[in-house]
């Protein structure tokens, strides 16, 4: 007689589970996507923004990292800023310019209160490690 009790406890419970899942799911939305930036559209481009965790100034230009490309192939810092509808793209540092110099930034960026930007690479530097580095404007 437990054992019967349980089962159909077990059942009951399963169904309601079940409802709720059903209730829960909602169909989900269309999203619309607009590209702001096609990277490599230029000799020097950066390419590979995949580590991008990207950031805002105050103005609302938009800064990130490339992995690779720029005018070494070592990776780049851009700027996007906004014109009407439309996005333009500007190197604001190319990496593996000079021996020590970072190399592949993996990091989104981070500004200071006077408008430096901080981030990471991947290789480079003095021990080929990696960097920690900061554009001054």
């Amino acid at each position: 007689m437990i054992g019967k009790r349980l089962v159909t406890f077990g059942v009951l419970t399963l169904t309601v589970f079940a409802a709720l899942l059903l209730i829960a799911t909602r169909p989900a939305h269309a999203q619309t996507e607009t590209v702001l930036y096609s990277f490599g559209s230029y000799a020097g481009d950066g390419t590979d923004p995949f580590f991008v965790n990207p950031t805002f100034d105050k103005k609302g230009n938009l800064y990130g990292t490339t992995l690779l490309g720029g005018a070494y192939g070592s990776g780049t810092v851009f700027q996007l800023s906004r014109a009407g509808k439309s996005w333009t793209e500007k190197v604001i540092y190319s990496f593996g310019s000079q021996p020590g110099d970072g190399q592949q930034p993996v990091s989104g960026l981070t500004f200071d209160k006077t408008g430096n930007l901080y981030g990471t690479t991947q290789y480079g530097g003095a021990n080929g490690g990696g960097t920690v580095f900061k554009l001054t404007p």
